[in-house]
């Protein structure tokens, strides 16, 4: 829009409507969207849009960005590219401000090329559209980090110092077409495919101490053994230097079909889907640990382990069947969805310490076969079968000037998880059977009443809208964390099974209330939110004094809940309305738990 004249603009249009998607595949329930329409004058309804951005600073900085668009009335091919080391990942074409709050951390080199096309017929009954991208970032990032552990019996204090070396390289592409034949049978998908290859690099050198360490830097931490005081040495708990490297690579695709057929003489429709996806990941990672505890200046600990993470690969197969009709004022559906999910994910932990020569770091040694670690070491198989029941209610009224939506969307999930597991010379098998009652959308279990009509047809507006929406989000555990197993690659970081876990459930409430006059000069729009946290799943840990070792464990724990009110205001005066006076008021109330012990004693 900031590329084109205003001569060659015909009409505007602005009003709540629907993504293509949403309207070709019927989705009455889909959100609506605040949709401009933009009409071109026919004789400029085909044209080109070009522009590029260039700039070279001090540091080696440099920026380069192009877009390129050509379009005529029902259709659109646009090519991006962006190159920088400015930590910039934004798309070119799009106006977007530049928020470094935003920004990933550390110094970001990053490339980025795509290509997009978008088709959409006169009669509107016929879309496609589709992206390829490729993109690749080298990002370093230095860390540092000093910790205190609040702990009963005295204070610990950690000090770490981490630099990460990060290269990641993806191309990624997918495709939407939909097609509506004489408004009674629609018919197209979804295809999505993706390859990922990323390289690592990172050195960590941290210590704990029983006393807080004024002017502490990595250099006196590096030598605290051959060059410390003997305060300092006095008072540390461990010191630990580690280095990791590792690649991987992924690939993944998936395909979804789409049917749907109207009954004749009715306003009744059924929906088919289908969806298979493929997923598929290599990784090879080396890390090596050199631990020292108290002020013993020989290591008690020195690991060098090569991780061979293969395979790993995910296979999906699903779809769905869903019945819709609209009786009067209402909307009602109902529909069936099927997932089946075969993962299997493989771990082997090579301890080549235990060879005579262990030989050059990044390089496999002869042989290190025998040096496989049953204990951190592991074969895994997970199937799932998800059954969900969908039932949909949407009421719609018109009373005078007011209107009133009421929407309850609840999904109930039967799900079977069987997990096969072996790990140190022994199997696990561990089956699960979880019924769970979901509302999936923010949109719905909803209830909104708009009223003060003004305006007709497309341009209806209403001075007041209340809405009041309830959602249930459950999650289950992950199986790896229900077998009862010690895992202790990481001597400093040892992580435990836990069988007992359960399913967490959160409750989010939201209420909102918005006001328009109908000159629209003015609006205010009133947040009030609360979410609360049935038996939360999160990590907590036991933690040695003596030693700074944590023994780390997944928990349900109950109590997390987090009140929160917004307020945001707009105002334009003036003669012309040339002014606009807007603001934004926030208030949060919040209560989180967690898990933590003392000593080997139940957290």
């Amino acid at each position: 829009l900031e590329n084109i004249g205003a001569y060659t603009v015909k009409n505007i249009e602005v009003y709540e409507g629907q993504s293509n998607k949403a309207k070709l595949t019927h989705d009455v329930a889909a959100p609506k969207l605040l949709t401009m329409d933009v009409k071109l004058k026919k004789e400029y309804n085909m044209g080109w849009i070009i522009n590029g951005q260039g700039g070279y600073g001090t540091g080696d900085r440099y920026i380069a960005k192009v877009f390129a668009s050509w379009f005529n009335a029902t259709t659109r091919l646009s090519f991006v590219g962006n190159a920088n080391n400015l930590n910039d990942n934004r798309t070119p074409g799009r106006n977007d401000t530049w928020t470094p709050e935003k920004m990933p951390n550390g110094k970001k080199e990053y490339r980025m090329a795509g290509f997009n096309y978008n088709h959409e017929n006169a009669d509107g009954n016929l879309s496609a559209n589709g992206s390829l991208t490729f993109r690749q970032t080298v990002n370093n990032v230095l860390t540092t980090t000093a910790r205190t552990n609040f702990l009963p019996g005295g204070d610990t204090y950690d000090n770490s110092f981490s630099g990460n070396h990060n290269r990641e390289t993806s191309v990624s592409t997918g495709h939407s077409f939909y097609h509506t034949v004489k408004d009674a049978f629609t018919y197209g998908g979804d295809l999505y495919g993706s390859y990922n290859h990323s390289k690592n690099s990172g050195s960590a050198l941290s210590g704990t101490f029983d006393e807080e360490q004024e002017g502490i830097t990595a250099e006196i931490l590096d030598a605290i053994y051959s060059d410390g005081s003997d305060e300092r040495l006095a008072h540390i708990l461990n010191r630990a230097k580690t280095r990791s490297d590792g690649w991987s690579h992924n690939l993944s695709g998936n395909i979804q079909p789409y049917f749907s057929y109207k009954l004749p003489k009715t306003s009744d429709r059924l929906s088919i889907n289908l969806t298979a996806g493929y997923d598929s990941r290599k990784e090879e990672l080396w890390r090596d640990y050199q631990i020292n505890y108290g002020a013993n200046q020989e290591p008690a600990d020195i690991r060098r382990q090569y991780i061979d993470n293969t395979p790993n690969h995910t296979l999906r197969l699903g779809g769905g069947i869903r019945y819709s009709a609209q009786p009067g004022d209402f909307y009602l559906s109902l529909g069936y969805d099927f997932l089946f999910k075969d993962q299997v994910k493989d771990s082997y932990m090579y301890a080549l310490d235990r060879l005579e020569d262990m030989g050059v770091y990044g390089v496999v040694p002869a042989g290190y076969l025998g040096t496989l670690d049953p204990a951190n070491s592991y074969t895994s198989r997970t199937i799932e079968n998800r059954h969900s029941i969908n039932p949909m209610a949407m009421f719609n009224k018109t009373f005078n000037d007011a209107w009133l939506t009421v929407r309850l969307q609840p999904e109930i999930n039967l799900v079977h998880r069987h997990f096969d597991y072996w790990r140190n010379n022994r199997s696990y098998k561990l089956s699960t059977n979880n019924a769970t009652l979901t509302i999936s959308s923010i949109w719905t279990g909803m209830i909104e009443c708009q009223f003060n009509k003004s305006g007709e047809g497309r341009g209806t507006r209403y001075r007041n809208s209340v809405r009041y929406s309830y959602r249930i989000e459950p999650k289950l555990p992950e199986l790896a964390d229900m077998v009862d197993v010690i895992n202790d690659a990481d001597p400093l970081n040892i992580y435990l099974g836990n069988p007992d876990l359960k399913v967490q459930t959160r409750h989010n409430h939201l209420f909102r209330w918005s006001y328009t006059p109908a000159s629209h000069t003015f609006s205010n729009i009133f947040y009030l939110g609360y979410i609360h946290t049935d038996r939360n799943l999160t990590r907590g840990y036991t933690y040695d004094t003596s030693t700074g070792v944590r023994y780390n464990r997944m928990y349900n724990v109950s109590g997390n809940d987090r009140a929160a009110v917004t307020n945001e205001l707009s105002w334009q005066f003036g003669a012309a309305k040339q002014f606009t006076l807007s603001s934004s008021t926030d208030a949060s109330l919040g209560h989180s738990t967690d898990m933590i012990g003392i000593n080997m004693q139940e957290p």
